[in-house]
């Protein structure tokens, strides 16, 4: 902890423990527990003790606050809060008439409208240019106070705010009086300006102090939590807080403090660091730099919010686009698969009709010879999606398994496959050609070879793929339609292919 937030935790621990002690010395005083003169010197010495507290305060913020016109709200503020205090000690101390009493009682009314009102024109001053004027409205809203303060002030004339009974021979007093309209107009119009300028400094509130700026505001918000309760007459104000000049006077005070302390008011009192090399950077010089530095405040926590936009947009993008190409892959797989699919579908039926257990075996090892190429095939797709060239492992790898699916049906078979590396559309031509070849066997084939290399030798050149089969293909007019370049003889009653693998399968 720094040397100035430790001078400040013990000037608020000493102000808390202050204020407790003048709250216990009030119910001290009113109960009655000590001697009249006692209770007379306790009294003083509280209203001494807030009246130097309220003063001290508005002078430190004299000397402390950068921005001018905040510094002239801030003292005007603290003005008030004085005010307040003498007219509250003139009140129960040293005046006696009815009538005086009385308009001490109104003239409570000038700082209890007129310190919310500050309040709101310091939450709008905040960040802003010193010499940019304060928005029209505020005009209005000083003037509608003023009027407010008039009507709180000539009561006796039109008893709008309080009421007082008429038979109680012109001894008006706040013991026995009944609210006004006009009383719950005053109410209102100080807790709107109160919570708009909470409002207008948690809007204020970015950046690494959040949580103390936050608690910057709550002083205010239990001014207006006091105020209902007390104008309903809810415990425990009436009985125990009822002193409404000095608990408004602290609360305020803590906010304003508050807000100064939280950055969101910004002050010149750290001077050992406005100190560089033997000159002095006075208050007056360093206020554009403030702004300067506001400015670029609200600017990062602007990016910030567009980058957590763009973020979020990118996000989006990327999940429409992960959708997408899922749905082009699967419209794909689809594709490539769907005759060996209906054919599956097609051989099932047929297993459940079949009689023998030689004709479902049979069904059985063609629907495994279809399934091992629709698995295989589909893994191509993924694997080699945007890929030009792939290692031949994985074109041996679908090869072994489909050799072994043929043994079910009782055709030996063996794959060579001699490149270490195939383009991608060679590979799906090469596993489609041998796939078509394997489900155009006839019935009582024995042997299907195929081999793979390049055109010349094993050295560089296009691949072509040579296959034998024992039997003649079934369909070889559909397999020459359907694979370019496809050469296919049948003698003796072998068929021996030559396919150049060019890629572009149909």
């Amino acid at each position: 902890m720094s040397d100035e937030n430790r001078r400040f935790l013990h000037t608020v621990l000493l102000v808390c423990v202050l204020s407790g002690a003048a709250a216990f010395l009030r119910l001290w005083a009113r109960e009655g527990l000590g001697p009249g003169f006692t209770d007379k010197c306790i009294n003083f010495v509280r209203t001494f003790f807030y009246l130097g507290l309220f003063g001290y305060w508005g002078i430190s913020c004299e000397r402390r606050v950068a921005v001018r016109r905040i510094r002239r709200f801030l003292c005007a503020a603290a003005a008030m809060m004085v005010f307040w205090i003498v007219v509250r000690e003139l009140k129960w101390r040293f005046v006696y008439g009815s009538d005086a009493l009385r308009h001490l009682w109104y003239a409570y009314y000038i700082p209890i409208l007129f310190v919310p009102l500050l309040a709101l024109l310091i939450s709008y001053s905040v960040r802003e240019y010193e010499d940019r004027p304060l928005p029209v409205w505020t005009k209005a809203a000083g003037g509608f106070t003023a009027c407010l303060t008039l009507l709180a002030l000539s009561n006796d004339a039109h008893q709008l705010v309080f009421r007082f009974p008429q038979d109680f021979h012109g001894l008006w007093s706040e013991q026995d009086y009944a609210y006004g309209p006009a009383f719950y107009v005053i109410a209102g119009w100080a807790i709107l300006c109160s919570a708009l300028a909470i409002a207008r400094m948690l809007k204020r509130i970015r950046g690494p102090k959040t949580a103390s700026r936050l608690l910057a505001v709550l002083p205010v918000a239990a001014a207006i939590v006091y105020t209902v309760f007390y104008v309903a007459g809810l415990p425990p104000v009436r009985p125990y807080l009822s002193d409404t000049a000095v608990f408004y006077c602290l609360t305020f005070t803590a906010f304003f403090e508050g807000c100064i302390r939280a950055g969101l008011i910004r002050t010149n009192a750290d001077y050992a660091n406005l100190l560089r090399g033997e000159r002095v950077v006075w208050a007056g010089a360093v206020t554009p730099f403030f702004e300067t530095q506001e400015k670029l405040e609200d600017l990062r926590a602007e990016f910030q919010d567009r980058r957590e936009l763009l973020e979020y947009e990118y996000e989006r993008e990327k999940q429409l686009r992960t959708a997408v190409e899922q749905n082009r892959l699967y419209d794909l797989l689809q594709e490539k698969t769907q005759s060996q699919l209906n054919e599956i579908d097609a051989l099932a039926k047929q297993f459940g009709e079949a009689e023998t257990k030689e004709e479902k075996d049979r069904l059985l090892a063609r629907i495994v010879l279809l399934g091992t190429y629709i698995k295989r095939r589909r893994n191509f797709v993924l694997a080699l999606q945007g890929q030009a060239e792939a290692p031949a492992d994985l074109l041996r790898s679908a090869l072994d398994e489909s050799a072994r699916a043929l043994q079910l049906l009782g055709v030996r078979c063996s794959a060579l496959v001699l490149p270490d590396a195939l383009a991608a559309d060679q590979m799906t031509e090469a596993y489609d050609f041998f796939e078509a070849a394997a489900e155009s066997l006839p019935k009582g084939a024995r042997y299907l070879s195929v081999r793979i290399a390049q055109a010349e030798g094993e050295g560089s050149g296009p691949a072509r793929l040579a296959l034998l089969a024992d039997r003649p293909l079934a369909h070889p007019e559909a397999l020459q339609a359907r694979f370019k370049g496809l050469s296919l003889e049948t003698e003796e009653g072998e068929t021996s292919c030559l396919l150049p693998l060019e890629g572009g399968a149909a």
